[in-house]
């Protein structure tokens, strides 16, 4: 169901999605599949970043980030760290933002090859918080 999330945002049955997404994050955590569970909170991010509801994108890349922790890769983690500072910066959350720089540095300082290409796909936040 997670691989439908995209496809049913852009067709604007979002309700069916979330539902779909929900049913879904239930099984994969009786399972025991964090990774799982937070890549569909990532893909939730993402898609709720395309339609411009912040709250949503940085609730569910917060979630990820909480969810996934330590079994995510630096490349994860700066990926959705991306999402979540994109969304709350935009709603203006600085302690959102300091985390996530916070987890940012963990990551870089691990992976340095990782500035670049966050840069790269982050810009706007990468400019505004001089990485």
């Amino acid at each position: 169901m997670i691989s439908h999330i995209p496809i049913l945002f852009e067709d604007g049955r979002i309700e069916e999605a979330v539902e779909g997404a929900a049913a879904a994050i239930e099984t994969m955590m009786l399972l025991g599949d964090v990774k799982a569970v937070a890549s569909a909170h990532q893909v939730l991010a993402r898609e709720y970043e395309v339609i411009e509801n912040w709250d949503e994108s940085l609730r569910h890349a917060m979630q990820s980030l909480k969810i996934g922790g330590t079994a995510l890769t630096p490349y994860e983690r700066a990926a959705t760290c991306g999402l979540a500072l994109s969304a709350a910066s935009k709603l203006g959350r600085r302690s959102e933002v300091a985390h996530c720089v916070g987890i940012l540095q963990e990551a870089f300082a691990v992976d340095p090859s990782l500035r670049g290409a966050f840069v790269k796909a982050f810009e706007g936040e990468a400019e505004l918080l001089a990485l």
